[in-house]
Order: structure tokens, then C-alpha cells, then sequence
């Protein structure tokens, strides 16, 4: 038998709900899955959606036994997998980008043999700007703020 992928999209003390990009529209793989899932012990009840191709799992026991249950059957095999969290993106992010700057930091101290870093040149870029926008007579609001904000950036390298 072939498996069928599902993302799970939600899972709490007593309801999981799953979503299978195949079960859009397919009655019968719908149906099929909800009589699969409501013979799994603590299942209590199932509401199988063709129409957007969710299935909700009311339980009696910890989520995370009934996905385990559901991916064990063997005659009907779902491969689930987690809905990506868009706090967690977020967090990658951040990772990926403190990473980098690391080693262009790494990179630039090594190369300036330590008199220069990312704070320090980001200091006096902001310095240089607000210098900038005060010889053209637009220095308040964003000239001011770049020059506050190079004093912040250099003040906290020293501290």
C-alpha cells in the first residue's frame, strides 16, 4: 500500500488536526483515512474534511502516542510531518545572520590585524551619514538618529 503524507497543523491535550495535500477533493481517500484513524485506540471522534483535506482527531490520550500510532500501521502507512513554525523561521534566521556577521567580523579584525570590526565600521558609517545629512540641512529627524545610534553602537564595543 502506498503512504500518504500529512502535515501536522495542530496537536493539543485532547485534539490533533492533520492536513493531506492528496485528500483535497478526494472523498474517498478522506473517507478512507477517517475509518483508518477512528479504529486507533483513544480516538473518540473524527471529522474528515474533502473539501480543504483536514482530518480532526478528537483524543483521550497524549497527541504524540496517537501520531506515533498513526504512522506504525502497516496495511496504511502516513508519513507525517510538522507544520513549519514561522516563530522558529524567525529564529533561523536570526542564527544564520549573527553567523555571518560573526565571520565577516572574524574576517575583518584578522584583515584590519584587530583595529577594526563590524560595530566600529557600522559607528563611524552612521557618523559619516549623520555628518552627511547635517551639511545638506536635513539633520533632525534621521541624522540625529543615525548619530545616536553611532554613539550607542561604539559605547557598547567599549563596554
Amino acid at each position: 500500500m502506498r503512504s500518504c503524507e500529512g502535515e501536522i497543523c495542530h496537536v493539543s491535550s485532547q485534539r490533533i488536526r492533520l492536513r493531506f495535500a492528496r485528500g483535497k477533493g478526494n472523498k474517498a481517500l478522506m473517507a478512507k483515512l477517517g475509518r483508518h484513524i477512528a479504529g486507533l485506540p483513544a480516538v473518540h471522534t473524527i471529522e474528515a474534511n474533502p473539501r480543504t483535506g483536514t482530518v480532526l482527531i478528537g483524543h483521550d490520550c497524549c497527541g504524540e502516542e496517537v501520531i506515533s500510532l498513526l504512522g506504525a500501521n502497516k496495511e496504511f502507512p502516513l508519513v507525517l510531518r510538522a507544520k513549519p513554525r514561522p516563530e522558529l523561521l524567525g529564529q533561523q534566521i536570526k542564527q544564520q545572520v549573527n553567523r555571518s556577521l560573526g565571520m565577516v567580523n572574524k574576517k575583518m579584525v584578522r584583515c584590519s590585524d584587530g583595529t577594526l570590526d563590524v560595530a566600529s565600521l557600522l559607528g563611524i558609517s552612521l557618523v559619516g551619514l549623520a555628518l552627511y545629512q547635517a551639511r545638506n540641512g536635513l539633520f533632525f529627524p534621521a541624522g540625529l538618529t543615525m548619530l545616536l545610534l553611532a554613539f550607542k553602537t561604539l559605547e557598547g564595543d567599549n563596554a
